[in-house]
């Protein structure tokens, strides 16, 4: 694998964290938009809808991976509607386009299982 290679490898690594899952994902259409766009590095434009039944149409998310649980599965984004990194779950997301708009170069967060308590935007319970 030449250097480019291993860094892009790396680099997605760092993007996809896996909390004990048990379950297979499911070839659904928002799994492979928001596969797309992480891999891209395109933004989303996406209509979600949070755990108290509020919804939002057209919200612009730049990707920075997934999260996988042994329940769920969340993508991990910057949300321009919210100004801030926000946490979707997958299957609260209803309609989902992957935009030409290529996503700004960030970081991708920092998960360690022994951070995440600690780490208050991640949990999917603040997902505005």
């Amino acid at each position: 694998m030449s250097a480019t290679g291993r860094t892009s490898a790396a680099d997605l690594l760092a993007r996809i964290h896996l909390l004990h899952a048990k379950r297979e994902l499911s070839d659904a259409p928002v799994l492979r938009a928001v596969e797309e766009a992480v891999l891209e590095r395109r933004m989303l434009c996406l209509d979600y809808c949070d755990k108290q039944g509020h919804s939002t149409e057209a919200r612009l998310v730049e990707p920075l991976g997934f999260i996988g649980s042994e329940r769920d599965w969340y993508l991990v984004g910057c949300c321009r509607l919210r100004s801030g990194v926000r946490v979707f779950r997958l299957d609260r997301i209803g309609t989902i386009e992957v935009t030409a708009e290529r996503s700004p170069t960030r970081e991708p967060p920092a998960l360690g299982e022994e951070c995440l308590p600690q780490q208050s935007w991640w949990h999917p319970a603040i997902v505005g």
